[in-house]
């Protein structure tokens, strides 16, 4: 009886999905500067078992990868490294807007983000940056980040050095706040919220925690309480005045990162998602060896593709977009059943 149920839901959920083979290549790019990072956060799986083989995109690599995109509607410089280390990056923003990249987003820790550096990201016309602050309590920052309390401070400062500096120079910049829920911030997010909107940030992000095959999994929240968090959290941000998003996906809303997303590492390896694939890459090309068009439609995407749309792909259970955080109420079932629905149309469309 158990398997007949799985086939019909199976049988279901392949009317939502896309054929194996897409049409376009994605216009969401994820871009990685470098694998490098000046931080070893607790919740980091990638650079607690780095190898130390250091890798930098250089500007010329950058142009030859936007150029093989027909469109860029959203391009984030993200990875697993930390893109400010790349003494490179405002050139390369410069060539995204070049390219005709819509929406420029920039995610980083946020350490490096001194008086200069803010200047130039405020200068340079991104449309956001988000930045990974995890907690404003210096107990809990110290241990969510690995460093000191002291450095909390610096934090702050720079944020609302670049808040001042965004509204002096009538700048368009969205300032986010992102926030990994793990066992050692989640009872602190109201506070979070709270210091956030004093601070004016624009927005909270929340993340549920990778733990990529498992590991690290001793560090989760516990999800039994994350739905009375998560109301909570909204109830609280409706009463600020300060928006929030919750990054879920797989039973919150459908994936459709291998149909519409890609994400380049610094040393040209393509993954197909920034959810689990970042830390596992499955080897799907190289993009400095081979060409995007070729990489996208070839049998290893496409048999992910299947994999994904038939419910088989056993990494996406560890992806942090494959945890409902509410809970199944009509929220997961609207972005769930209905959302996809409106996808689907606009997508037939298009071809």
């Amino acid at each position: 009886m158990k398997n007949t149920y799985m086939d019909i839901v199976r049988k279901i959920n392949n009317l939502y999905y896309p054929n194996k083979t897409a049409r376009v290549l994605p216009a969401v790019v994820m871009v990685e500067p470098t694998n490098m990072c000046n931080l070893r956060c607790s919740m980091c799986y990638v650079q607690q078992r780095s190898t130390g083989i250091k890798h930098y995109l250089s500007v010329r690599q950058f142009k030859d990868i936007v150029e093989q995109f027909q469109k860029i509607r959203e391009l984030i410089f993200c990875g697993i490294g930390e893109p400010l280390l790349n003494a490179d990056i405002f050139e390369m923003i410069k060539l995204a807007r070049h390219k005709g990249a819509a929406f420029i987003n920039l995610i980083t820790n946020g350490k490096l983000l001194n008086k200069d550096t803010a200047l130039r990201v405020v200068a340079s016309g991104i449309d956001r940056i988000q930045i990974s602050v995890h907690s404003f309590n210096p107990e809990v920052f110290a241990k969510v980040r690995n460093e000191n309390q002291s450095n909390l401070e610096n934090l702050i400062e720079n944020i609302r050095y670049l808040i001042e500096l965004r509204n002096k120079m009538n700048a368009g910049l969205k300032i986010s706040c992102n926030v990994v829920i793990t066992k050692f911030n989640y009872d602190d997010m109201l506070k979070l919220l709270k210091y956030a909107k004093e601070l004016k940030i624009d927005k909270v992000e929340f993340i549920q925690l990778t733990t990529a095959y498992g590991a690290l999994s001793d560090i989760n929240a516990p999800f039994g309480q994350m739905p009375r968090i998560i109301r909570e959290i909204r109830r609280v941000a409706c009463k600020l005045n300060i928006k929030v998003g919750f990054l879920s996906g797989n039973e919150c809303g459908r994936c459709y990162q291998l149909w519409d997303f890609v994400m380049v590492h610094a040393d040209g390896n393509i993954s197909p998602c920034n959810g689990i694939f970042p830390t596992e890459n499955v080897g799907v090309g190289n993009i400095f060896l081979n060409p995007l068009q070729e990489i996208w439609n070839s049998k290893k995407y496409q048999d992910l593709r299947s994999l994904v749309s038939e419910g088989k792909l056993q990494n996406c259970k560890f992806c942090e977009s494959g945890y409902c955080l509410e809970g199944k109420d009509f929220r997961w079932f609207k972005n769930y059943y209905l959302r996809p629905i409106k996808r689907l149309i606009k997508h037939s469309l298009l071809k």
